[in-house]
């Protein structure tokens, strides 16, 4: 009988998150961290699988962590800045973005943080603009590129 290694966990983890399976997605994930506690890359996983089913306060424990891990990965304030936004606290998401913005004024994922930041305050003008400007950016990152996909489609756009 074949047995599961540590990096098919992690590999079905981003795999379900892929396919908007995120409670699956949570369990291969908290397998993996249980395993590693200390990966950041599998936390801010984790982070962004807790955004999608709403669970904002263990999304930040997780940021939380991954500061302590590697303080100088940008992403950690990225999705810092989803959560605040997703829970009206609009004073430090704009904080946040703004002090990314002052260290790294062309970063690829900036437009799409701020787009969320003004889609939560219901300026969708604005949001979409940021949204299709983000979806000219170089972004690496599947999850991102389809979500931006998903909020064209649903603003029909």
């Amino acid at each position: 009988k074949y047995k599961l290694k540590y990096n098919d966990y992690q590999d079905l983890a981003l795999i379900h998150k892929k396919l908007k399976n995120y409670k699956k997605s949570l369990e291969f994930l908290n397998y993996c961290l249980y395993e590693n506690h200390l990966n950041a890359y599998l936390l801010q996983q984790r982070s962004e699988v807790f955004i999608e089913l709403g669970g904002f306060d263990e999304a930040m424990k997780d940021c939380k962590r991954m500061i302590y891990i590697d303080p100088q990965n940008i992403m950690i304030y990225f999705i810092q800045s989803e959560i605040y936004s997703k829970t009206k606290n609009f004073k430090e998401a704009k904080l946040i973005l703004k002090q990314i913005e002052e260290k790294e004024k062309n970063h690829p994922y900036l437009p799409y943080y701020y787009g969320i930041y003004y889609e939560q305050q219901y300026h969708i003008e604005e949001a979409l603009r940021k949204y299709k400007e983000a979806k000219k950016m170089n972004l690496k990152d599947e999850f991102i590129l389809d979500k931006i996909q998903d909020l064209l489609k649903r603003f029909n756009r």
